[in-house]
């Protein structure tokens, strides 16, 4: 028989037998938010918001949660071109933590993070104005940045229309095709002088092009595609547009060795093809990704340009390129600076890159093909393209930032 002790005792194992998994599951839940979120996405912390306003002459801190140990890029964006823009590594917490430089007022701007795999967009901050007066002084129409030309839009998507107006004013937008309206839309500018709506979705087709009025002022986003598209073509560029020569700060570190791999007169490049698209800081986030050894849907009659975002935590010394046989890369640029085709190693290709070219932080690889390129090899018949640093080999071929344009218009 069971003495009173014993069934006493056996009673309370029974309650430690329930109650200690729920206390230890409630001790690790709060350990877990403690070491901050496990995301599988990119988050950012609360307040980075679309319309948002940072402020002015301050350095921009910005944070948030991702997989732990992935690497973000992290970009301040205005006119598609990239003002300031920092590394960061996602903590072992699974959060990040990032500064970028400080701003003078000016905006809209877009706050792009991303990594291989995923991105998140912040569309229209301003920096030091809060108002609208501070950020509409001429009282037009500004539309929100993630509004662009070329933009591709799916099958069925809602089209999301808004900006800043005079308050009080009525809006009409239209989405027109070989000047029929497909569908339009009117709405009243609120008291601070924002408006947005929401358009019915479209099939497959394009471009449309959106126009916005309110009866005295006037914007227009041209080009837009419905339909996914893998490569898509950017627009042309005349002659006559005003090239932005942007600088480049500390792209090469002063040598008294010579450079011999510097062409002092590169090829001349097409009018379609910019001079700011072999830039480091040129934003290249609206390009596709594609390898280089998978571009077999791209005409060949087409000129490729591809560009790649390399990371060196110290200034690399001693760099070379190699590619394999029978590639058709007309030009290579380093951060903006051409390579001397006349000094590469032929068949297969390997390039000496002088010291300084390459440096610690961010670079960018720029490969321009020849007009009349195979797209079945593009870099040879090894299908890799090497980076050698300091005997250490690095391949490159995947995920490239790809434009190309008919070579009808060159």
């Amino acid at each position: 028989m069971w003495s009173h002790k014993a069934i006493h005792s056996n009673g309370l194992g029974w309650v430690r037998a329930f109650i200690v998994p729920i206390l230890l599951g409630c001790i690790f839940g709060v350990m877990r938010q403690a070491h901050g979120a496990d995301t599988s996405d990119i988050v950012l912390s609360e307040g980075f918001v679309d319309g948002m306003t940072l402020p002015a002459y301050k350095m921009l801190v910005i944070s948030g949660q991702a997989p732990i140990g992935r690497t973000l890029d992290v970009k301040l964006v205005k006119d598609n071109v990239t003002v300031t823009m920092a590394r960061v590594t996602v903590n072992s917490d699974g959060n990040w933590n990032i500064s970028l430089n400080e701003q003078v007022p000016s905006g809209p701007y877009q706050l792009k993070i991303s990594d291989d795999e995923r991105s998140k967009v912040i569309n229209d901050i301003f920096i030091g104005q809060d108002d609208y007066r501070a950020r509409n002084p001429k009282g037009g129409i500004i539309l929100t940045t993630h509004l662009r030309d070329d933009m591709l839009l799916q099958p069925g998507e809602t089209i999301n229309v808004s900006g800043l107006a005079e308050p009080g004013r009525l809006i009409d937008i239209k989405l027109i095709k070989d000047q029929e309206t497909f569908t339009m839309a009117r709405v009243q500018a609120a008291r601070d002088g924002q408006w947005r709506v929401t358009m019915a979705a479209q099939n497959a087709g394009g471009p449309f092009q959106l126009d916005v009025t309110d009866g005295t002022h006037s914007e227009r986003v041209n080009g837009i595609i419905i339909g996914r598209a893998d490569i898509k073509k950017a627009p042309i560029v005349s002659e006559k547009t005003v090239k932005k020569k942007a600088t480049i700060h500390n792209v090469v570190k002063a040598s008294s060795e010579p450079k011999p791999a510097i062409s002092e007169k590169p090829k001349r490049v097409p009018n379609q093809i910019k001079d700011e698209f072999f830039l480091q800081q040129f934003d290249d986030s609206s390009w596709p990704l594609a390898n280089l050894t998978s571009l077999q849907d791209i005409p060949k009659s087409e000129t490729l340009i591809a560009r790649k975002h390399v990371h060196f935590a110290i200034d690399p010394q001693v760099v070379s390129l190699s590619v394999g046989q029978t590639n058709q890369i007309e030009q290579i640029y380093i951060n903006g600076q051409a390579l001397d085709a006349a000094q590469w190693q032929r068949n297969p290709i390997k390039i000496q890159v002088p010291s300084g070219i390459f440096r610690s932080g961010d670079n960018v690889i720029v490969l321009l093909s020849k007009k009349q390129w195979d797209n079945t090899r593009f870099i040879g018949t090894t299908g890799r393209f090497n980076l050698n640093i300091d005997n250490f080999n690095l391949e490159l071929s995947s995920n490239w930032s790809v434009f190309y344009t008919s070579e009808e218009t060159l």
